[in-house]
């Protein structure tokens, strides 16, 4: 990857990370969609040769380990309430 693309990259992140409206409810549950989407996709995909065994176990655990991670998330903030609105300024992309 080239440092060009790396910057839009990451700045695609940033921006998609500061989208409005967006909880961490609803990102976990996305994360959870997708995971099982890929649970039922990925054995296919082994079989055909369009994914190694190695790769599809590596993503599965780095999804399961990103719900996992959102969930605490989710019950931490919970557990401390609703959260006051940011004074920061706006991060550019």
């Amino acid at each position: 990857m080239t440092e060009e693309t790396r910057y839009v990259r990451v700045g695609v992140l940033k921006a998609d990370l500061q989208a409005p409206g967006r909880s961490v409810e609803e990102a976990l549950i996305e994360v959870d969609r997708e995971l099982n989407v890929r649970r039922r996709c990925f054995p296919d995909w082994v079989n055909a040769g369009k994914l190694s065994m190695g790769d599809a176990k590596d993503r599965l655990e780095r999804l399961a380990r990103a719900c996992q991670l959102l969930s605490e998330l989710h019950a931490l903030q919970a557990d401390q309430g609703p959260t006051p609105p940011s004074t920061a300024p706006e991060a550019a992309v």
